[in-house]
C-alpha cells in the first residue's frame, strides 16, 4: 500500500487496532476503498468512504478506483435506503480542515443519508432535525451503537 509517512489519515488506516467500525469488509477489502461509520451520526449511517493508499486529491484516482467506488456508493446507499429510508443522500469529497491545518490531504468521501425517518437503535433515537439545511445536528455514539448499525446495513448484504 502506498502511505505518506506524514499523513494521519495514513497511520489511522494502517493501523489494525485502530478501532474504526467498517462496513462491508467483504466487499471491499480487494478494492482501493475503505468504508467507516463515522461516530458522529447526526446523519444516520453516515460514513468516510477513504481510499487505501494515499491520494492527495480526486484527480490521483484510477479509473479503477471511480469505479470502485461508484459501486461501494450504490452499495451504501441501497442499504441505507432500505433501513433508514432517507429522501436522499449527500456525497462530498472535503479536505478542507487538513490543508487548513497544512497537513497531507488524503481523498475521503462522506457519504451522509438526510430526511430520514425517526429510528430507534439499541438505546439511541435518531432523527434529522436539520433536513432541509447545511446543518447536521451533532450525535456522537460509541462503539457499540456503532457495531449494531453496521449490523443493520449489513444484514441484507445486497
Amino acid at each position: 500500500m502506498v502511505r505518506n509517512p506524514e499523513c494521519t489519515i495514513c497511520d489511522i488506516i494502517s493501523d489494525p487496532a485502530n478501532g474504526d467500525v467498517t462496513l462491508f469488509d467483504d466487499t471491499t477489502e480487494s478494492t482501493g476503498w475503505r468504508a467507516v461509520l463515522m461516530k458522529d451520526q447526526g446523519a444516520l449511517g453516515a460514513s468516510y468512504l477513504t481510499t487505501r493508499e494515499h491520494r492527495s486529491d480526486i484527480d490521483e484516482l484510477s479509473d479503477t478506483e471511480w469505479q470502485e467506488l461508484r459501486d461501494l456508493v450504490r452499495l451504501m446507499t441501497a442499504a441505507m435506503k432500505r433501513e433508514f429510508h432517507p429522501v436522499h443522500m449527500n456525497l462530498a469529497c472535503d479536505m478542507n480542515d487538513a490543508a487548513a491545518a497544512g497537513e497531507p490531504t488524503h481523498v475521503h468521501f462522506k457519504l451522509r443519508p438526510r430526511g430520514f425517518r425517526q429510528t430507534s437503535i439499541g438505546r439511541e433515537t435518531f432523527s434529522d432535525p436539520g433536513f432541509g439545511t447545511k446543518e447536521v445536528v451533532p450525535h456522537k455514539v460509541g462503539r457499540a451503537t456503532l457495531t449494531l448499525i453496521r449490523e443493520l446495513l449489513e444484514s441484507g448484504n445486497l
